[in-house]
């Protein structure tokens, strides 16, 4: 099985990208957290609060969905 978030995403959609390079609807990575990108923001699910913005700058990764 895959060891973290990344490696089971990677399993599963393929080769990762460029955050800088994801559009509308592609899966983000964030501090072991997935979202889901809206052009220049992402929607992630934060513990207490629900779903916040956060700016694409800080993804860490991204996978193309199709």
């Amino acid at each position: 099985g895959a060891s973290n978030i990344y490696d089971a995403v990677t399993a599963r959609l393929g080769p990762s990208i460029l955050p800088a390079m994801a559009q509308t609807g592609d899966i983000v990575l964030h501090k072991r957290t997935l979202g889901i990108c809206n052009g220049r923001l992402f929607a992630a699910p934060k513990d207490g609060v629900g779903i916040v913005f956060i700016p694409m700058t800080e993804a860490e990764a991204a996978w193309r969905v199709e």
